[in-house]
């Protein structure tokens, strides 16, 4: 069997989904919302961003882009296909940990972030937040990683989560992942639109 000539619309989806939520979402979640059974949905999302058997799909994530966002959890070799292509494409790469059960106490963010400083130009942690706890572990390890010599962005999906977006610029950020949507509560889901980001640092004299 030869590789692919065409993606279906499912691959397309899931392309879409991969890049359009840029890190709100995980590779699973991406697979599932494409389609995928939910049981199997974590080994397709990895086969799927496997760059032998998916090549097309590698061009549709890191054609004309900026940045790529690129799964600590991936295979290695895999991984570092990926990021060759990416060098050449003069994207930048985001290294990103996604911790999807339980949120680890502010060191141990910290020491995953310093401990994967080399494997791109930013560091992303993102974790499910279950409570202001949660929450509170990652805005500690945001104020611990100010000054260090370490590009990276750190944020929660739940209630609390968009606590250091919104103070990114106090915090040392690289970045800030914000949405275009307008939906009612978005803070529930430690997201926030745009507009109220620049709103809010205005506001705040950031």
């Amino acid at each position: 069997m030869g590789l692919p000539k065409k993606l279906t619309e499912q691959q397309i989806k899931f392309a879409n989904l991969l890049i359009c939520e840029e890190g709100r979402k995980t590779a699973t979640q991406c697979a599932i919302e494409a389609g995928y059974a939910k049981r199997s949905a974590f080994m397709i999302a990895s086969r799927l961003q496997n760059v032998n058997k998916y090549p097309h799909l590698l061009k549709a994530i890191d054609s004309e882009v900026t940045f790529v966002d690129i799964e600590l959890s991936i295979d290695t070799k895999d991984r570092n296909k990926l990021m060759k292509s990416a060098e050449k494409s003069n994207s930048k790469v985001i290294a990103s940990i996604h911790e999807t059960k339980a949120t680890p106490n502010a060191e141990e963010i910290v020491n995953l972030v310093k401990e994967n400083k080399d494997n791109g130009d930013i560091v992303k942690f993102c974790s499910f937040v279950s409570n202001h706890r949660d929450a509170l572990q990652i805005l500690e390890a945001a104020n611990s990683l100010v000054g260090e010599e370490s590009n990276h962005c750190l944020m929660g999906l739940g209630n609390g989560g968009d606590w250091v977006r919104l103070h990114a610029p106090v915090l040392g950020q690289e970045m800030v992942y914000a949405t275009m949507q307008n939906s009612f509560r978005l803070s529930d889901k430690g997201l926030i639109n745009v507009r109220d980001l620049r709103d809010a640092w205005a506001l705040m004299e950031y």
